[in-house]
């Protein structure tokens, strides 16, 4: 292998820029700038091999692979007890090379070298690829890792068997993200064989381990300066603040929805879903109607300062069709099936035609929206009745198969990489892919107990919850004879607030709400309170300032009092305000509070230092949150008393003094005099630079 090295350093403009207008003239620009350095390593490590896996990986690197085709020459070892014969049957790997395990507890480990992988890589993405024989049910074939060789291992997947004896022959994709911690340097596999007969069956048949890099880890429990924690060595002013959650009622990407929902309502919203027919949008490949499709839902609700909920569909039980025509008209006769829900009908998925169009339409529908700011969350909708993913009782023949359900996901995963994107049920193949939930059984099925099974239960750290409270509750759930009941048959009544907190829930459909609760106003408040349980609750707890000769530093407290964080990008905007004259300098912290920071129930301290300024004067404070992806006519607030409800900014009036100017210094050399004399006005801009550091290995194989 070849190693290279290279190490650049380079400054670009930060996201803190300081804006001061001293008076309207345009007579001169002066520019001062000041200088933030942030240090920042990254090491990028690039290994090329022939193997490679289309399913689930999106564009990650492939940081290790084996074929298994020779495990002992790869450094492999045999460990265990073998029960069964060790021999091995050629026959039994006949689409590509396989090691064979046979017999009761008999595995091989590994261990390889993870503590170069390039920066940004915090986790593994490992696949396999593995075929049981003569497996019965409560035997498994599994894949463990463990980043030492004294902790317990731990199970990445594992393929239960079944009482047939004849072969079970289908190779398919499993796959496990891995968490890298601390300082781990070489992680260990163990490819095992949890059989329990001695008779020279149950063999596990694994081939092709592939190993790629990720950065796919729930959110730390705090990355940013702890809140009791501060840079300030001699505050001169301190101002706690005490928080309002109702002024938040609005606030963008929470609370509770309904369907289509672009009028005026008495109920609080920030939010409206949409099914869109894949008919009202695609008349045919190529050919893409979202200027009447989609666009005017967009338009209406932003207008009301509403972001949309997005789930595009197919086939809605007692609604006509959405298939387009083109599809199932020649050449491409897509077959329709009637499954007795008065004009629903469902398209036939395994035509090859069809399929093409699903992911010809995401590619589109990517291009077109990916990072829109009128949509809050897409939900994938496209495959079974309502887009869920489900068939009614009896009907499930005409499903679609696994491998499209992955096509599907890996093309919302290549084409959507900035809005939230959710899929209705877990499953062990959705681990793979940056996607969230939308339970649509809120508070009668279980899904909480799902997401453990599957291990997803930490996913509303990245990807949002959300879904539709069952509408058989949504009149009942917060009257005062509601009762929570045991589980039957998998569905019970259960608490509202016991599932948000479980799930961790920043939005729900709930048309009822909506419609008033027929004037009951002691159940409008018990809905009001369940709104508020959603979601995102940001305040400012504590302002500590140091004023210092000609410069200013700021020490805020926020905390998220919700129970999920903000998921698209968050600055805490800052301004000074002079109380004299009205000149304004503006700041935004460098930190995205949505990526590093602030999870759900947790403080931090954003901290903004040494900004200048040059008048003798007293000033007022603004602090408000600013997000590319809110809408201008409805910003996200701080939940915060006295908050301006319009503009979200709490204002702190005469919240500081610069009484002194800094000590002089030593005279320079006289330089060449401005060619324009100064006037009376000057617009001056501070813009703060980040030096990132940044170190480059590369290596080939």
């Amino acid at each position: 292998s070849t190693t290279s090295t290279s190490t650049s350093t380079t400054t670009t403009p930060a996201s803190t820029t300081s804006t001061s207008t001293t008076s309207t003239t345009p007579a001169s620009t002066s520019t001062t700038t000041s200088t933030t350095t942030t240090t920042t390593s990254s090491t990028s490590t690039s290994t090329t091999s022939p193997a490679s896996s289309s399913v689930g990986t999106g564009e990650l690197p492939l940081i290790w692979s084996d074929a298994l085709d020779d495990f002992e020459s790869s450094g492999w070892v045999q460990e265990g007890a073998t029960y069964a014969s060790t021999s091995t049957d050629a026959s039994l790997c006949p689409s590509a090379p396989c090691l064979q395990i046979p017999g009761y507890h008999h595995w091989v480990v590994r261990g390889f070298p993870v503590a170069d992988v390039a920066d940004g890589i915090n986790s593994l993405k490992i696949l396999f690829d593995v075929a049981l024989s003569d497996m019965e049910s409560d035997d498994f074939c599994q894949l463990a890792y463990r980043f030492d060789t004294e902790s317990e291992w731990t199970t990445v997947t594992a393929v239960e068997g079944s009482w047939s004896t004849q072969l079970e022959h289908e190779y398919g994709v499993m796959g496990e993200r891995v968490v890298v911690v601390g300082t781990a340097t070489t992680l260990y596999l163990k490819l095992e064989n949890v059989g329990n007969s001695a008779k020279g069956g149950d063999v596990c048949l694994f081939s092709n381990l592939l190993v790629y890099g990720d950065s796919w880890l729930p959110f730390p429990e705090l990355c940013g300066t702890p809140a009791d924690e501060s840079s300030l060595s001699a505050v001169t002013e301190s101002y706690p603040l005490s928080k309002d959650i109702a002024v938040c009622d609005t606030n963008p990407f929470r609370g509770m929805a309904d369907f289509g929902y672009d009028k005026d309502s008495d109920f609080p919203a920030s939010l409206g879903f949409y099914y869109v027919g894949l008919d009202d949008v695609m008349r045919g490949f190529d050919d893409y109607t979202f200027d009447t499709g989609l666009e005017p839902k967009l338009d209406k609700l932003a207008a009301l300062g509403r972001h949309a909920i997005i789930r595009v569909h197919l086939d809605k039980p007692d609604s006509a069709p959405k298939t387009p025509p083109f599809l199932t008209q020649p050449p491409y006769n897509v077959a329709m099936y009637d499954y007795g829900k008065g004009d629903a009908r469902s398209p036939d998925y395994s035509n090859e035609h069809l399929r093409r169009a699903l992911l010809e339409f995401i590619a589109a529908l990517g291009q077109r929206y990916d990072g829109d700011r009128r949509i809050a969350y897409l939900q994938v909708g496209l495959l079974g009745q309502y887009g869920e993913w489900h068939m009614s009782s009896g009907w499930e023949h005409i499903e679609w198969d696994a491998e499209l359900m992955l096509e599907v996901l890996r093309a919302y995963n290549v084409s959507f990489a900035q809005t939230q994107v959710q899929v209705r049920y877990p499953g062990s193949d959705r681990r793979w892919f940056r996607v969230g939930y939308h339970d649509d059984s809120f508070a009668y099925q279980d899904m909480y107990n799902q997401l453990v099974g599957h291990g997803e239960d930490h996913i509303w750290k990245q990807m949002a919850f959300g879904g539709e409270l069952r509408p058989e509750l949504q009149p009942i759930i917060f009257t005062d004879t509601y009762e929570v009941s045991a589980e039957t048959s998998g569905t019970r009544q259960m608490d509202w607030f016991t599932c948000v907190d479980q799930l961790h829930a920043s939005y729900m459909i709930n048309s009822k709400a909506f419609n008033g609760y027929d004037g009951d106003a002691a159940v409008v408040a018990r809905a009001l309170d369940a709104h508020r349980s959603m979601g995102y609750v940001i305040w400012v707890a504590q302002v500590d300032i140091e004023a210092a000769p000609q410069a200013v530093s700021v020490s805020v407290v926020l905390t998220n009092d919700g129970v999920a964080p903000f998921y698209y990008d968050l600055a805490l905007k800052f301004e000074v305000i002079n109380a004299a004259t009205g000149d304004t300098h503006e700041y935004l912290s460098p930190t995205d509070l949505a990526t590093c920071g602030l999870p759900a129930k947790q403080s931090v301290r954003v901290e903004m230092l040494d900004l200048e300024l040059l008048a003798l004067a007293t000033y007022h404070v603004r602090l408000s949150l600013h997000s590319s992806r809110a809408l201008d006519n409805n910003p996200v607030r701080l939940c915060n008393q006295d908050v301006d409800v319009a503009t979200g900014v709490v204002l702190l009036e005469n919240a500081f003094a610069i009484t002194a100017v800094k000590a002089p210094t030593a005279p320079t050399a006289p330089t060449t005099p401005p060619t324009t004399p100064p006037t009376a006005s000057t617009t001056s801009t501070t813009v703060a630079t980040t030096t990132t550091t940044t170190t480059t290995t590369t290596t080939t194989t």
